[in-house]
């Protein structure tokens, strides 16, 4: 051995740390006594050479062997770095460090280091103990409270989870999400929404409030920035699940899922295996990999592709997996097409339905050219220098006059000088400075004296002058008795030194999320006297802390209540965690908190009081209540249209025999008259249908461009000609907005509230009439689940007898009337509700009793200015066309039928869609329109009408329906339908639509 294989030799050999160097092929090249010493690994193990049986020795004394065989073993085939800490299982904490072997561009090894870093440990803990108890005091606070609440540090990483964060991404522990940003746990989209408002917050160095949509859930989300220290600044966060209070404002529709296929973009192979072991998915990139095509193996058993000699092996293997084991790493030899083998790595993995293996999943990974590596060692000598240049630490060597030697990439990434700058110079003044030489050269006269400098912690300069905290040590290098230089080897603990600063910086952000919390928290002492409460409650009771700290509840709430809260408290003395609803008094008011209390316990674990987390929950019970009665009007509205749509059919009926014998009859013939009273009782009845449909939200007919303060006058001065008793008074707003609506319907309203306003004036009185511009905030309209913009708002006043809440509860059910019997149907004010609804306004009204009533109208305003219309009756007309008649009724088919043949023209029948189609295919060319029921059984209007427009795109369609024009006939309008009309239909009516649509664009 030559003097400078010797000296390297020395190095490894007087290192503190221990050393093992492994080649390619998993053989021990070198570990030094340290090594041997510090893992208690007898030299006999070392000398056998084989690394597995070293591991396997090295795992016996390990806590959580699992984990580190593993690693090591991953590690055996990566170029990566890695660092970490074993817990031993005598109590001790050992650093592991390992870089791969490197050598003219081929990995030809690895090099692990071990030190015993167990005092270090120990110091640190006892340092951070106190912080960590205070820190663990508010995590307990934190993590009872119901809202998610998360800190992210400037990289919009996550540094801090509460408990309810980690259900909601269904994570076990927090440490699953810190370090993690959202891109790591939402959608693109959401994370890209959160990261900007992320930087929103650091921007504006403020408070921000967002709603955001999660899961069919809805969020309210505050952020707010929070000191780091060291001049970084976070960002803070509270997410309150608002649901139930959004619920009522706005029913969600469920997110539709999505399937993204993975596996046939995967490098590797992917497949699945049924329980009989035939294969029924392969991905394309076994193609690549073995030269077989997937449909050549999709319903082959996996010995198709296993060789012989692999078969046995793979066997039980899929065994394993169908009986619910989960293998990775596992090697054996696979067919390639052109009769090659190759070595391949699988993983595989059950496949689970109704908690029963049903197949299997594998991952399989082509390695053959990975273990065909070259694994033949270098040269000694360069393999030492390799070990050394690889180290993690600053390893600098030197000479006996401590002028330096060696200088490795460790060394030149902690100082920041390269190798060529240093070297000749003496260490001493390459890494201290004035402030430090001094304390450096009493090691340095040591060590030249042969004596070891023991790990010792020190600052030590940085090549621009900035200091670095290091854990030193020096060796001198003996070869055959005789010193020959030095090797001193240096630890970069700064970020050691950071902890302790993060922790004291832990205690104030904890303290910023308690002070910027929306919702009331409070902690008691044993006696149930507040001890801490942080602003939301002092807002809450318009009071300051000091007023509060030091009180009981009965101080605060009165004996009754605190009677009740005692109650409770008390169960949380003796460990229970408990949730409530009570009726509290927050200063004047009365006010619904929904409260969660913990026990509250010292570092011994005994309950020395109890911490407290209310939220107001008054607004959201007051919404429940009304979304109950608007459910209720809507499946009281339901069944009214259903109603209303039938009676119409009949009454189609009714009225199209009608017509047909009067146009057969002579004006001077007897029945001549009864037959008109027919006609009239048909017409009263449909109206009182319109009334049904216009409860049951049931459309619009004619929807136009209206002046409101005009058609407010018109209907008013009608009513107050009949009504002398009554004095009408008007305010209208001079630039009123217009509105699109259907005129007819919301005159109907009107003069239903003018007369529910005369009947509660029986003496006579006063009808106040007022119009004005609005624009409804989202909180407002939420309530009702509208849109929030610009609306039209109508009043109308009485001054009659007024009503008492529980009739104003009831006011607008269908057939709820006060009125004596014959005196009202119950409908007007019900109607008006749904035709308000169905022109996506609102409608309410607010009475005392004795004091009179006001209804208060939104219509929603239109962008579009009035435009003057010509409107001309329609004519009844005649004609000779081929009409095509289809319903599913008999009687409207027959009756209507021959009233068209009557009009003059040819007429085709069908009783259902395919019928329709069917004829309409036969006669294309003769067709000239079609009269098209809407509802209908199998096949609807909306299907029908979309088959006519493929066959003849210009095809021409009056749509009918005993419901108005409501969301589906106007979603057909808009895609083409010429023209709709309600049945009933007189004669005229029918006449009249028939030939504006035949007519058009001739």
């Amino acid at each position: 051995m030559t003097d400078e294989k010797k000296i390297l030799q020395s190095i490894l050999e007087s290192s503190a740390d221990g050393i093992l160097v492994v080649d390619a092929d998993r053989q021990i090249s070198h570990c030094n006594d340290r090594f041997l010493a510090l893992m208690n690994v007898p030299k006999e193990v070392a000398e056998q050479g084989d690394a597995g049986s070293l591991l396997t020795f090295l795992a016996g004394k390990i806590i959580n062997p699992e984990r580190f065989v593993d690693r090591v073993n991953r590690l055996y085939e990566t170029l990566e770095d890695a660092r970490d800490t074993l817990s031993m299982k005598d109590g001790r904490f050992v650093e592991r460090i390992s870089r791969p072997l490197i050598h003219n561009g081929r990995l030809i090894g690895r090099v692990w280091t071990f030190r015993d870093i167990t005092a270090a440990v120990t110091t640190d803990k006892e340092k951070t103990a106190a912080l960590q108890a205070s820190e663990n005091r508010y995590r307990i606070f934190v993590n009872a409270m119901r809202d998610m609440v998360y800190l992210k540090d400037s990289g919009f990483r996550h540094i801090l989870a509460n408990s309810a964060l980690v259900d909601f991404f269904e994570k076990s522990a927090e440490a699953d999400i810190i370090g993690l940003t959202d891109f790591d746990l939402m959608t693109p989209e959401m994370a890209a929404h959160c990261r900007h408002t992320d930087k929103e917050v650091l921007r504006q160095s403020r408070l921000i409030r967002t709603e955001e949509h999660s899961d069919g859930r809805i969020y309210e989300t505050i952020k707010f920035p929070v000191p780091l220290g060291q001049g970084e600044t976070g960002i803070g966060a509270i997410i309150s699940n608002i649901t139930e209070q959004k619920e009522v404002e706005e029913r969600l529709r469920r997110s539709e899922e999505q399937y993204r296929e993975l596996a046939d973009r995967q490098a590797d192979i992917i497949v699945t295996f049924d329980d009989k072991g035939i294969i029924t998915y392969i991905s394309p990139a076994v193609e690549g990999i073995s030269g077989f095509r997937p449909e050549d193996l999709l319903g082959k058993h996996f010995r198709a592709v296993v060789t012989r000699g692999s078969l046995e092996q793979a066997t039980e293997i899929f065994e394993r997996t169908l009986n619910g084991e989960s293998l990775t790493d596992l090697r054996l030899k696979m067919k390639h097409l052109n009769g090659a083998l190759l070595d391949v790595e699988l993983s595989s993995f059950p496949i689970i339905k109704a908690n029963i293996p049903v197949g299997a999943q594998a991952t399989v990974r082509d390695v053959t050219e990975k273990l065909a590596v070259q694994r033949k060692l270098l040269e000694r000598q360069r393999y030492i220098e390799a070990i050394i240049d690889t180290a993690p630490d600053a390893i600098v060597t030197l000479d006996r006059q401590h002028r330096i030697v060696g200088w490795n990439k460790g060394s030149e990434n902690l100082f920041g000088y390269r190798a060529d700058e240093v070297k000749g110079k003496d260490l001493d003044e390459v890494v201290t400075n004035e402030t430090n030489r001094g304390e450096a050269r009493i090691h340095t006269e040591k060590v030249l004296k042969g004596m070891s400098v023991p790990r010792l912690e020190a600052v030590r300069c940085r090549k621009d002058g900035s200091p670095v905290n290091v854990i030193l040590s020096g060796e001198p290098i003996m070869v055959n008795g005789e010193m020959v230089g030095i090797v001193g080897i240096y630890t970069d603990i700064s970020n050691l030194k950071k902890a302790e600063s993060s922790l004291r910086s832990s205690e104030e952000r904890f303290r910023t999320i308690f002070e910027s919390a929306q919702d009331s928290i409070f902690i008691k002492d044993r006696s149930l006297r507040y001890t801490y409460v942080n602003p939301a409650v002092e807002r809450l009771f318009k009071r300051p802390a000091d007023e509060i700290i030091g009180k009981g509840d009965d101080e605060l709430f009165g004996p009754e209540a605190a009677g009740r809260i005692k109650e409770i408290d008390g169960k949380v003395l003796g460990g229970e965690i408990l949730e409530e609803e009570d009726l509290l008094a927050a200063g004047e008011e009365q006010r619904i908190f929904h409260v969660v209390k913990v026990p509250l316990r010292d570092d011994r674990e005994t309950i020395i009081g109890l911490c407290g987390i209310a939220r107001d929950i008054t607004k959201t019970k007051r919404l429940e209540q009304q979304l109950q009665r608007a459910q209720r009007l809507e499946s009281i509205g339901t069944l009214a249209g259903g109603i209303a749509h039938d009676f119409n059919n009949l009454l189609m009926t009714i009225q199209g025999n009608a017509s047909l014998m009067l146009l057969d009859m002579a004006p001077e013939n007897p029945c001549y008259d009864r037959l008109k009273s027919v006609e009239e009782a048909v017409q009263d009845g449909a109206q009182l249908t319109r009334q049904l449909l216009g409860f049951a939200q049931g459309g619009k007919y004619e929807v136009k461009l209206t002046d409101v303060n005009e058609l407010i006058f018109r209907t008013s001065e009608m009513f107050g000609r009949t009504k002398k008793e009554i004095s009408i008074h008007r305010k209208f707003h001079e630039k009123l907005w217009t509105a699109e609506i259907d005129q007819g319907q919301i005159s109907q309203v009107l003069l239903n509230l003018y007369v529910n306003a005369w009947q509660a004036m029986s003496g006579g009185g006063a009808l106040y009439l007022e119009t004005e511009n609005v624009i409804l905030d989202s909180e407002y309209a939420g309530i009702y689940k509208r849109t929030p913009g610009r609306y039209v708002k109508i009043s109308v006043t009485d001054t009659g007898t007024g009503m008492d809440h529980q009739t104003m509860e009831r006011i607008f059910d269908p057939f709820f009337t006060t009125k004596e019997i014959g005196r009202g149907t119950g409908l007007g004010l019900a109607s008006a509700y749904g035709i308000i609804q169905n022109h996506q306004g609102i409608i309410n009204v607010y009475s005392e009793k004795g004091h009179g009533a006001t209804f208060t109208l939104y219509l929603p305003a239109s962008e579009k200015s009035m435009i003057a219309q010509d409107t001309a009756a329609a004519a009844l007309a005649k004609g000779t066309e081929t009409i095509l008649l289809v319903d599913d009724e008999s009687m409207i088919l027959d009756v209507g039928s021959e009233l068209l043949r009557r009009l003059g023209y040819s007429v085709h029948q069908a009783r259902n869609g395919n019928e329709a189609l069917s004829i309409y295919t036969e006669h294309l060319n003769e067709i000239h329109l079609v009269i098209l029921d809407m509802i209908m059984p199998g096949v609807g209007g909306g299907d029908i009408f979309d088959a006519l427009r493929e066959l003849n795109p210009d095809v021409k369609v009056l749509l009918a329906s005993g419901y108005s024009l409501n969301g589906r006939a106007q979603e057909i309008i808009a895609r083409g339908c010429k023209g709709f009309i309600q049945k009933p239909f007189s004669l005229s009516a029918l006449a009249g639509k028939v030939r504006e649509i035949l007519q058009a664009e001739r």
